[in-house]
């Protein structure tokens, strides 16, 4: 093995320690502190919220997650470790698979490679820090819904803001997820009757379109009449075992060397794999395309939408600052899970096909890889059971427009607005074959809204409301907010050139 070989793999199992450490550091680092951040102790914040908090608005938030009713005497069913896997599966979807790619369109180099690394630590530590702030916001105005919360810290003029940053991007994500669901399902079915020519009759039944169609009536539609989030903490433990795999397995093909020039798969590979090379000027290391990057970094943890929801869900009758430590607890579990396989994904993608890269990860693979096969099998199941996940915030806003002028939905009228609100997200994935763009574009304005701009003007509503001052909370926010609207418009202007 020549040295130049060896030395790679030395970075990258370097680069991979350090990520392994870093995540769960980098977020319990992040954590706001347990007591309120205004700095008041517990007890006067539940006194706030009993003279602040209209009736009216407690019977508003008596609907979580499409609907479902937190009564007090009701049986607490989530549990830190089910809250955190719930989060940190509604984190990791095909996103996690196009971030190689987004570090490829910045640097080609060993030395970008590391940049790429410590961007995405500084945005799993930031992303981390804001989710909590949501749930302290959540805290304080009782509100279970991310709409809600806005409501009562900011202004109910402008909750519909929220509402459509969370419905919107939630409404995307399902329709991208019908999609990958629709064309794995098909490829894998029609590759079983190719190797049993018996069984070719039914062909046409495993189409993309009848595929599509059978996995929405059949296995979509029964999990998305779930009442809460707990209910699916067993689908959300499979899917977080299969996005645990597909960075084990890309960390063992980066570091086995069977892609590098002279390995089993380098000539079967689909796109040639493009090792990492030095830098010669610093414009290879870092670049304005590293905005692309930090765009996908937004949109793969934009979950904040969940927090006021999980948070309500994981704490009934518990008091707030103990609320909040078994929440921060939730939420580190979930960020370092995360973290480590967004970050082990896209050092492995990199390390291994370069520039080479292909926008989904697992399609760089041989097809005669077995183990890329597996993976595959992987992402159809961390897909499957991420998709309730996001149906959920979707049918969380929906149901809060509904009742506005219906009233409260019983079980029936929220299973009718699920049944509805899946057909509409199928629909598309019937017609459409791409959406990239259209993801990109909305996950720049969106999700820097929803991981940055919205925290910080919750965090700075409720302060004001309260006529409290504190300096560094408010330069925290100020920041916070800048860095959202930056990231925005310019990861806006970079997807808009791309796309023309």
């Amino acid at each position: 093995m020549s040295r130049a070989r060896m030395g790679r793999r030395k970075l990258l199992v370097t680069v991979v320690i350090f990520v392994m450490v870093g995540c769960p550091s980098l977020a319990w680092m992040a954590r706001p502190g347990f007591r309120s951040f205004t700095g008041q102790k517990s007890s006067e914040v539940v006194r706030w919220r009993q003279l602040q908090v209209p009736q009216a608005t407690q019977a508003d938030n008596s609907e979580l997650a499409g609907g479902t009713a937190l009564a007090t005497e009701t049986p607490k069913k989530a549990t830190v470790m089910s809250t955190g896997v719930a989060l940190a599966k509604g984190m990791l979807g095909s996103g996690a698979l196009s971030l190689s790619a987004g570090a490829a369109a910045f640097t080609h180099t060993s030395q970008g490679l590391g940049v790429a690394t410590l961007i995405i630590l500084g945005m799993t530590m930031l992303s981390g820090y804001t989710f909590q702030m949501v749930a302290e916001s959540s805290a304080d105005t009782g509100a279970g819904d991310f709409g809600n919360t806005w409501a009562q810290s900011v202004g109910k003029s402008t909750a519909w803001l929220p509402r459509m940053a969370v419905g919107i991007m939630s409404f995307t994500t399902c329709t991208v997820y019908a999609m990958i669901l629709a064309d794995l399902t098909s490829s894998i079915l029609q590759t079983c009757l190719a190797a049993l020519p018996a069984l070719g009759a039914l062909k046409p039944f495993v189409a993309r379109t009848p595929t599509l169609i059978g996995l929405t009536v059949f296995v979509l539609l029964p999990l998305c009449l779930a009442e809460d989030f707990s209910s699916l903490a067993f689908t959300s433990t499979l899917g977080l075992a299969a996005c645990a795999y597909l960075a084990l397995f890309s960390i063992w093909r980066a570091v086995d060397g069977s892609y590098l020039p002279g390995g089993k798969f380098f000539r079967l590979a689909p796109y040639t794999p493009c090792p990492l090379c030095g830098a010669r000027e610093l414009n290879d290391i870092v670049n304005p395309r590293a905005l692309i990057f930090l765009s996908s970094i937004s949109t793969a943890y934009m979950n904040h939408g969940m927090a006021p929801a999980t948070f309500q869900e994981l704490n009934r009758g518990v008091e707030r600052s103990e609320g909040l430590r078994r929440y921060a607890l939730a939420v580190l579990g979930a960020f370092g899970l995360a973290g480590f396989v967004c970050t082990a994904l896209m050092i492995a993608g990199l390390y291994t096909f370069g520039d080479n890269v292909n926008g989904l990860l697992l399609s760089n693979y041989a097809g005669t890889d077995l183990a890329a096969a597996l993976g595959k099998m992987g992402v159809l199941l961390s897909v499957l059971f991420g998709f309730p996940l996001n149906f959920l915030l979707l049918r969380t806003e929906v149901a809060a427009i509904v009742s506005k002028t219906r009233g409260q939905l019983d079980q029936n009228e929220r299973r009718l607005l699920s049944s509805g609100l899946l057909l509409a997200t199928a629909l598309p994935a019937l017609v459409l074959k791409d959406i990239g763009v259209v993801q990109a574009t909305l996950g720049a304005i969106f999700g820097s809204y929803l991981v940055f701009i919205a925290p910080a003007a919750m965090s700075r509503g409720l302060r004001k409301q309260k006529r409290l001052r504190n300096r560094g909370r408010s330069v925290v926010e100020v920041l916070l907010a800048a860095c959202g609207v930056t990231l925005g418009l310019l990861g806006l202007v970079i997807n808009l050139r791309r796309s023309l």
